[in-house]
């Protein structure tokens, strides 16, 4: 799954570095610069002009090949913590893989690019705008530099990198980004072909439901000043200490209930409670054996795991303690809807997980004014997104309308899926709620046309096919390297 995903985005390096240049990457003294030649390892004015390769009968100058190399250069650097470090210092195998990441961007954005034009796809006005946006932005930029744009783009990359010579770049990796789009738009399946991908991708598909409760290592350091770091021993210590109580936790478990009992009983003092209160807080439903850490994916998605299976997984002072409920398919349709939500506060007007009878009716009393506020007025969707902007107290929502679109089942709390999943639900239902953050105002919009596990199912023959196109495309238009136009690429002058 991830080697189409590495493709897919690596025809929009180009694009994506392109925006972060923008914020000052390359001139802000606080971000590592991109490595510059050293002035005895090559010409002082290298041909920049010189073909470096050719992607099927285009020629990518060495200019051009410097702007795909030093944005995935910085990409990496920034991406992986490379900060601090002395590009010197990283050795040859840092420097091929970015090489090597640099064909292949430079291969599927030019020949996506040239797959479009031979289709007859223009820019869309879009796409248009942001690379104009793109170019007036650097303008500024060079601008408040005191400097020309071709100027500040060659600080940026190389002596040769031109205003025009960018906005090429930038416009085949936006061209690319398109005709993939589209083409990733026109596959599709019929549903024998979807139950047939099933049959074959199981340990893909389905989803499992486990109770789940990690032991820290950290929670079992004995207290010293803050600003000391603790010593190996100490560490080694507490790490043995987490093992062997998920390992105690562990030889408790023989159902759910001993499960929920057993944290309680291991729990951090300042948690047990809240695991008392919710006993269902370990208890995760659905999760997409696609989307699951290797570490636990491979327990999981055995094919002989049976309910009651239980485990520790062994990690670096992390000791999570599973324990196998079922395994199933996705047949649930997600849900759409929009919500507004009133925390729980405590006296100093706080969110608290330990509300009082008082706390708990002021937040009750604040949800029915705001449902009754919507009623009394155009009682639209529309007006309910207007008004969970205005009162709603969950960040993650408050300014989209409070809406949650295409919610997957298990990823809420108990009460509000019961809602949202009932089975009678039917759009423009609305309703309160009460979980353990407050009480929620509900709007229900939609429920999805396709069980989940179709559309999940979908996505990933998809990705196969669009995977199997680039593949196709790269032959018809094959990299060729020119040894003289290398020399002069900055790679090739570190």
């Amino acid at each position: 799954m991830f080697r189409h995903i590495k493709k897919l985005l690596a025809l929009s390096v180009a694009l994506i570095m392109s925006a972060g240049l923008l914020s000052g990457c390359g001139a802000d003294p606080d971000v590592t610069p991109a490595p510059t030649p050293s002035p005895t390892a090559s010409p002082e004015s290298p041909d920049g002009q010189a073909t470096a390769l050719t992607v099927g009968d285009i020629q990518i100058t060495a200019d051009e090949y410097n702007i795909f190399y030093l944005n995935i250069y910085n990409q990496f650097i920034q991406e992986y913590g490379y900060d601090d470090a002395d590009p010197s210092d990283m050795g040859d195998d840092f420097y091929r893989m970015i090489e090597e990441e640099t064909d292949k961007t430079v291969q599927g954005t030019v020949s996506m690019a040239a797959e479009a034009r031979k289709n007859g796809m223009d820019l869309s006005e879009e796409s248009r705008q942001m690379l104009e946006q793109t170019l007036a932005s650097l303008d500024e930029k060079a601008e408040e530099l005191d400097l020309s744009t071709d100027d500040y783009l060659s600080t940026l990359f190389s002596q040769g990198v031109t205003r025009a010579v960018y906005g090429k770049s930038m416009a085949d990796a936006l061209l690319a980004e398109q005709w993939i789009g589209e083409k990733a738009e026109s596959f599709t399946y019929s549903q024998s072909e979807y139950d047939a991908y099933y049959d074959g991708h199981r340990d893909r598909l389905d989803t499992v439901s486990i109770r789940y409760f990690p032991i820290r290592a950290e929670d079992y350091l004995e207290d010293q000043d803050q600003d000391d770091e603790y010593d190996d021993a100490a560490l080694t210590a507490a790490g043995q200490e987490a093992r062997s109580i998920a390992y105690a936790f562990l030889d408790k478990v023989d159902s759910q209930a001993a499960f929920a009992d057993a944290v309680i009983e291991f729990a951090p003092e300042d948690s047990a409670e809240h695991y008392r209160e919710n006993p269902d807080a370990t208890l995760f439903s659905n999760l997409s054996l696609s989307d699951l850490p290797e570490n636990l994916y491979a327990w999981l998605a055995d094919s002989e795991r049976r309910e009651g299976d239980k485990t520790v997984v062994e990690s670096d002072g992390f000791f999570p303690i599973m324990y196998f409920v079922s395994r199933q398919r996705a047949d649930y349709q997600p849900v759409t809807m929009r919500h507004i939500l009133f925390l729980f506060k405590d006296e100093e007007d706080t969110e608290t997980a330990t509300p009082t009878d008082e706390q708990k009716e002021a937040a009750g009393t604040l949800a029915q004014d705001a449902w009754d506020r919507w009623k009394a007025g155009d009682a639209t969707e529309e007006s309910f997104a207007e008004l969970a902007n205005e009162v709603s107290e969950d960040e993650g929502s408050n300014y989209t309308g409070g809406l949650y679109e295409d919610i997957p089942l298990g990823q809420m709390v108990a009460p509000f899926e019961e809602w949202c999943f009932d089975a009678s639900r039917e759009t423009g239902d609305t309703g309160l709620v009460e979980t353990m953050y407050g009480f929620h105002v509900m709007y229900y919009v939609s429920k999805a046309d396709q069980p989940a596990w179709v559309d999940l199912a979908h996505e990933q023959m998809i990705y196969d096919s669009i995977d199997a196109y680039i593949d196709e495309i790269r032959e018809a238009y094959p990299l060729v390297k020119d040894e003289y136009g290398m020399s002069q690429t900055i790679l090739r002058r570190l």
